[in-house]
C-alpha cells in the first residue's frame, strides 16, 4: 500500500473526519501526516477516572477512564471521582502514571459526594506529571466532603512558562495535598481553605517533598480566609513549607498575601518577600480567625496596605526574630480592623512586633478601626517612620491601642511627620498627648520607664523619639 493509501486508511479507521480536495496530491505527505496526528491528539476532552480495570491501576489503560486514555498532552480537564463514579464503599483511589504526561486544562480531585471523603494516591511511576496553566484542585463538594491527595515516586511540575494555580478545600469542604516527591512550580494563585463556601479546610504539605527550587513563589497566596461580595468568612488553611531537607529558604508573594486563620510553617531562617518597589502588594493577617506569622529570616515587604486583626480575628506579625527586615507601606497600616464579617462586627485585634530593621508607614492607625482593645505596636531595634506629608494619619485610639518603644536596643527610633509643638493638622501634634495618657510607652531591659523619660524633639519635617545622647536628645533618667 502506498504512503497516501496508508494515511487515508488511518483517517477512516480512527474516525477522524477530514475533507480532501481532488488536488490532494499537492499537499506534502509529511504535512498531511502531521495534521492527522495533531487532530487525533488535540481534541479537548474532559475525562474522569473510573478505575474500571481494577486491579490494573495504570493511567494507560482505557478501561480506567471509561473507555479511552487521556491524550498526551491532555487538553480537557482530568478528574478523579469528581462525580462519585467510584462507589461500593471504596475510599482509597490509587492510580499509577504510565509515562511522562502533560495536562493543559487542569486536574481535579473531588468526589462531589457530601457524605464521604476519599484518599487519592497518585504513584508517578518514576515519571513526570506536568500541569501547564489552569488549576490543581483538591476537595470539592458539600459541607462534610473531604479529599486527601498524595503524590509519590516521580516529579510533579505545577506550572511552566504558563503559570498554574492550586486550590485546596473549596465550597466548604476539606482538602489536603501532600507532595511526597520531586516538585517544581511556577504558580499564579494558591488558595488553601480560602474559596467559596462557608468554613472550608485546605492544607498544602511539602514536608516530605524534594523541591527543585529554594523559593516557594506565587502571585497570590490566601490561607484560611475568603471574601464573598462584601462579607468576610471564616476559612481554615495550613501551609507547610518546612521541607525535611531544608531546601525551601524563601516565600515570595507578588501581589496579595492573606493569612486569615490557622498556620503557616517555614524553615528556620527562611526569608519572606512580598511585593516590590515597582509593584506593591497587599497583606492581611488574622481575619475572622486567629493567625500568627513569626518568621526567623529577613522580611522585605513593599505594600499598599497592611491589616492585622480583622472582623473578630486576631492577627499577629512578629518580626522580633527576623533581622534587618523592611516593611514599606505606601498606604495604611491598620492594627485592628473591621471590614464587615458574617460572625463578628466588632472588629479584630492587631499586633505588630518590629525587631531590627526599617519600617515606613504612610499612615498608622492603632485601634482606630475597631471597637476591641489590645491592639499593639512594639518597636525594639527598628527605625519607624510614619507619614510623608500633611495628608498622613498617625492615630492611636484611646483604650484600644498602644505603641511601645523598647530602648533595650539603642537603635530603636520613631519618626512622625510634622511638628508636635504646632497647632496645625500635622499628625505629630498628638505625640505629647499619647505619651501623657500612656498610649506611647517606653521600656528598657524589661522594665517600663516613666512617661517623661523621653522628650520629643522636632527636626523638620519629623518629630523624633529615640534614645541617643550622641543625637542630643534630652533623656531624663
Amino acid at each position: 500500500m502506498t504512503q497516501r493509501g496508508r494515511i487515508i486508511k488511518a483517517i477512516r479507521t480512527t474516525g477522524v473526519l477530514c475533507l480532501l480536495a481532488r488536488r490532494m496530491t499537492r499537499i506534502p505527505r509529511f504535512s498531511l501526516a502531521v495534521a492527522v496526528a495533531t487532530l487525533m491528539a488535540g481534541s479537548a476532552w474532559a475525562q474522569t477516572w473510573t478505575g474500571g480495570a481494577d486491579p490494573d491501576k495504570s493511567w494507560g489503560t482505557g478501561a480506567n477512564w471509561g473507555g479511552s486514555t487521556p491524550a498526551n498532552p491532555a487538553t480537557g480537564l482530568i478528574s478523579f471521582n469528581a462525580d462519585g463514579s467510584v462507589g461500593g464503599g471504596v475510599t482509597t483511589i490509587t492510580s499509577i502514571l504510565d509515562q511522562d504526561r502533560t495536562l493543559n486544562a487542569g486536574m481535579r480531585f473531588g468526589q462531589g459526594d457530601p457524605d464521604n471523603g476519599w484518599q487519592h494516591n497518585v504513584d508517578l511511576g518514576a515519571h513526570s506529571l506536568t500541569l501547564i496553566g489552569n488549576t490543581l484542585t483538591v476537595g470539592l463538594g458539600g459541607w462534610t466532603a473531604g479529599d486527601t491527595l498524595t503524590f509519590t515516586n516521580g516529579t510533579l511540575i505545577v506550572g511552566q512558562a504558563t503559570k498554574a494555580n492550586i486550590g485546596i478545600g473549596n465550597a466548604g469542604c476539606f482538602g489536603y495535598l501532600r507532595i511526597n516527591c520531586s516538585f517544581t512550580h511556577n504558580l499564579g494563585t494558591v488558595r488553601l481553605g480560602s474559596d467559596s463556601g462557608d468554613n472550608p479546610y485546605g492544607t498544602l504539605d511539602l514536608r516530605k517533598a524534594s523541591p527543585s527550587q529554594s523559593s516557594f513563589a506565587c502571585d497570590e497566596l490566601a490561607v484560611g480566609r475568603f471574601q464573598l461580595s462584601d462579607w468576610i468568612y471564616a476559612g481554615n488553611g495550613w501551609l507547610y513549607l518546612n521541607d525535611v531537607g531544608g531546601v525551601i529558604k524563601n516565600l515570595t508573594v507578588a501581589s496579595s498575601f492573606t493569612f486569615g486563620n490557622r498556620e503557616v510553617w517555614l524553615n528556620a531562617g527562611a526569608t519572606i518577600d512580598i511585593g516590590s518597589i515597582g509593584a506593591r502588594a497587599t497583606m492581611a493577617v488574622g481575619q475572622v480567625g486567629n493567625a500568627t506569622l513569626a518568621p526567623s529570616g529577613q522580611v522585605t515587604a513593599y505594600l499598599t496596605s497592611l491589616i492585622l486583626g480583622d472582623s473578630g480575628g486576631t492577627g499577629t506579625l512578629n518580626l522580633t526574630n527576623a533581622p534587618n527586615s523592611l516593611i514599606d507601606v505606601d498606604g495604611t497600616v491598620s492594627l485592628g480592623y473591621n471590614a464587615g464579617a458574617v460572625y463578628d462586627t466588632a472588629g479584630g485585634i492587631g499586633i505588630l512586633r518590629l525587631g531590627t530593621g526599617t519600617a515606613n508607614f504612610k499612615n498608622l492607625n492603632i485601634g482606630g478601626n475597631t471597637t476591641v482593645a489590645g491592639n499593639l505596636l512594639t518597636v525594639r531595634g527598628a527605625t519607624v517612620t510614619i507619614g510623608v506629608g500633611g495628608s498622613s494619619v498617625f492615630n492611636i485610639a484611646s483604650g484600644r491601642g498602644t505603641l511601645e518603644l523598647d530602648f533595650t536596643d539603642a537603635a530603636t527610633q520613631l519618626k512622625v511627620w510634622g511638628d508636635y509643638r504646632s497647632a496645625d493638622a500635622s499628625p505629630a501634634k498628638d505625640v505629647d498627648t499619647y505619651i501623657a495618657d500612656g498610649r506611647i510607652r517606653f521600656f528598657k531591659n524589661g522594665s517600663e520607664l516613666p512617661g517623661g523619660t523621653i522628650s520629643p524633639v522636632y527636626r523638620a519635617p519629623y518629630t523624633y523619639l529615640y534614645r541617643s545622647v550622641a543625637r542630643t536628645v534630652l533623656i531624663i533618667e
